[in-house]
């Protein structure tokens, strides 16, 4: 007798390109960057781009200084002094990109959607436009929206945002008190599919994160126990083994919610994330 299967429809992937335009940034001058000249602000703090194009931009009058009521341009020597307001002009080409998504929840309150594993939740490096909270803000005029939680590029799953404050703070309590045996409290998971057999035992890792130098090596975190490291805890429930592509599905429980947590963790068993390409490999040499 055959058997017969359910045929699953997959949804259409819907991908968005955005006309290039001008964008125009501004950054408050930061106490580090006091006494600094702007070319080393730019080149060191900024890495969307190298040195030769902050110093063409600051020759073209694209990146300038708004102190008080003087506009300070062509100056790439020019110190940083408190109150300074650095103005840069970009003429944007946002990259295309898989906007699929689904509005799982939508009320006078409330708006959860579930996003694909391609899309920023919030406007970051080379995506604005193209960002989950842009693309609501658009297609559903929706004016107010407080991220509730936060999810990775590359990670897909339900996004909650609250459409007012008030609201947005109330839930906010929910989820910091998910430690403390709230019965109120709301709990995130994950389900990853890791490299490797994790084996069958439940696993705590309490391992603290830091930050490698950004400029040789981008957003890539390692385990850092040091009184600089920041404390992280994530619990991870193995689910499933499978020998023919020796990878393992498990489910994620973070306690603690740093950037890059899981998949540091992860990363630091052995057992990284199959498809993630900052953290399924060794510490490579500096790009």
């Amino acid at each position: 007798m055959k058997r017969k299967y359910e045929q699953i429809k997959k949804p259409l992937v819907k991908i968005q390109l955005i006309k290039p335009y001008v964008s125009i940034y501004k950054s408050n001058a930061k106490k580090r960057w006091l006494n600094r000249s702007l070319l080393d602000i730019y080149s060191k703090e900024f890495l969307m781009y190298d040195l030769n194009y902050y110093k063409a931009a600051i020759k073209n009058e694209q990146i300038y200084i708004k102190r008080k009521n003087l506009i300070i341009k062509n100056d790439p020597n020019i110190k940083i002094q408190s109150n300074d307001c650095l103005i840069h002009h970009v003429h944007r080409h946002e990259p295309p990109i898989d906007i699929t998504h689904d509005i799982i929840i939508n009320t006078d309150k409330l708006l959860i959607v579930n996003k694909s594993g391609t899309l920023p939740v919030h406007p970051s490096g080379y995506y604005n436009l193209n960002s989950l909270i842009n693309i609501i803000k658009t297609k559903y005029h929706e004016n107010q929206l407080y991220p509730i939680n936060r999810l990775d590029t590359c990670t897909s799953g339900l996004v909650i945002f609250s459409k007012t404050k008030q609201y947005a703070n109330e839930l906010s309590s929910h989820i910091n008190s998910a430690n403390k045996n709230s019965k109120n409290s709301l709990i995130k998971y994950y389900i990853a599919r890791v490299i490797g057999n994790i084996g069958q035992n439940k696993i705590q890792i309490d391992d603290g994160i830091g930050k490698l130098n950004p400029q040789l090596y981008g957003f890539r975190r390692v385990i850092d126990n040091s009184i600089n490291g920041i404390k992280c805890s994530t619990i991870i429930e193995p689910l499933w083994y499978d020998i023919d592509t020796n990878t393992s599905l498990v489910k994620i429980q973070p306690l603690t919610g740093r950037s890059h947590q899981i998949r540091v963790h992860l990363s630091s068993l052995g057992h990284a994330i199959i498809n993630d390409v900052l953290y399924n490999g060794p510490l490579l040499s500096p790009i």
